[in-house]
């Protein structure tokens, strides 16, 4: 407390090592009651940043278990506020909105992530399961996981076309990129239909890819990170050498094989089919 006897916002250890920290940090209303997140969502955040971190260095085994530990402690906690398996979201109570939305949110990201390993893996069944698991989720509480409903539309693209769908892909990844109002989700969908219609194989379907790879490229320099530009530019490269144009691939994506791995990898293929 301060002369004026207002709580004092200086942090704990700042000009008094020995002030003693608050039981909790005023960073919400309640129910939560001032946590940042209840103790046993914090448990299944930790699975899910360990699942964020091991996929992308292949350790699947790994993410599979923090997966299936973070399911179990998620389920287990929305029985608390969901009551039974069949209420709706208009039966639930404000309070029970407010925290039940936390869990249904670290829920469908580990979702999410299960979905993208199945597919690396090729265990198709498994995806298709937990992309049902998303899509009943998302249709009994549809205003808490509206943020979700892109996602769940570009991982139904990204299952059929590892199935074979093309078509079906690319119907999915459009719908995706206008379920969003984030431009690089935007730009990652068209990518992903402009691949799908790519591999159609038809004349029409390539002008199809044309027509949303071209956008996508003439805005590529707005993009912050590298993997919009990486895909945008394999796509291209990749459109150019059905189109037997692998001359212009290859000196296209000579330009920007700085970009990423994978743009260095489809230049050697182009670079092997040229010489």
């Amino acid at each position: 407390m301060n002369l004026s006897g207002k709580a004092s916002l200086e942090p704990a250890y700042f000009g008094n090592v020995k002030r003693a920290w608050p039981d909790k940090l005023e960073l919400a209303p309640p129910p939560i009651d001032g946590e940042w997140l209840p103790k046993s969502a914090v448990y299944a955040l930790v699975d899910l940043m360990v699942v964020v971190f091991s996929k992308p260095k292949g350790l699947f085994k790994e993410c599979q278990k923090r997966i299936q530990s973070g399911l179990q402690t998620i389920q287990g906690l929305l029985t608390c506020f969901l009551f039974n398996d069949w209420m709706p979201e208009v039966e639930l109570q404000h309070s029970a909105i407010w925290m039940a939305g936390v869990y249904l949110m670290l829920l469908m990201q580990f979702l999410e992530n299960k979905v993208a390993i199945d597919l690396t893996r090729t265990e198709f069944i498994e995806a298709q399961e937990a992309l049902v698991q998303m899509r009943n989720w998302f249709v009994r509480f549809p205003t808490i996981l509206q943020a979700c409903e892109s996602t769940i539309e570009m991982l139904r693209g990204q299952y059929a076309h590892s199935v074979g769908c093309y078509s079906e892909a690319a119907f999915h990844f459009l719908e995706a990129s206008k379920l969003t109002q984030s431009k690089s989700t935007q730009a990652m969908s068209q990518i992903y239909a402009a691949v799908s219609f790519i591999c159609i194989g038809d004349a029409e379907s390539s002008a199809k890819a044309v027509d949303l790879i071209g956008p996508v490229l003439g805005v590529i320099d707005s993009f912050v990170g590298v993997r919009e530009k990486t895909c945008a530019l394999y796509t291209y490269g990749f459109l150019l050498m059905r189109q037997q144009n692998l001359q212009e691939a290859s000196m296209g994506l000579f330009i920007y094989e700085t970009y990423d791995i994978l743009t260095e990898k489809l230049l050697f293929a182009l670079r092997s089919c040229v010489f």
